[in-house]
Parts: structure tokens; C-alpha cells; sequence
């Protein structure tokens, strides 16, 4: 059985960007995948509390 989405990436995969997020408390900074909306914005999915 095929895998969805291994041999040919799906359509949505063209508006994945990687983001860096902003630094916490301790200086961090890590790095994070966003949706580009069409608006040009850029949601991350990944919510840290």
C-alpha cells in the first residue's frame, strides 16, 4: 500500500515556509514551520504554552 504524500508532495506543501520563532525568556530561538496564508501572513501551528 502507497503512502499519501512520500513519492509527490501534496499541494498544500507549496505554502510551507520555515519560520524562526522569537527568542524566549532564556534567548532561544527555534526554528518552526508556518502556513503562508494567501494575504501574505504566516500562521504557525504549533502552539507553545
Amino acid at each position: 500500500m502507497k503512502r499519501r504524500g512520500i513519492d509527490k508532495p501534496d499541494d498544500s506543501s507549496e505554502f510551507l515556509v520555515e519560520v524562526e520563532r522569537p527568542a524566549d525568556k532564556q534567548g532561544n530561538r527555534e526554528k518552526t514551520v508556518g502556513f503562508k496564508l494567501p494575504d501574505g501572513t504566516i500562521r504557525v501551528t504549533d502552539k507553545r504554552l
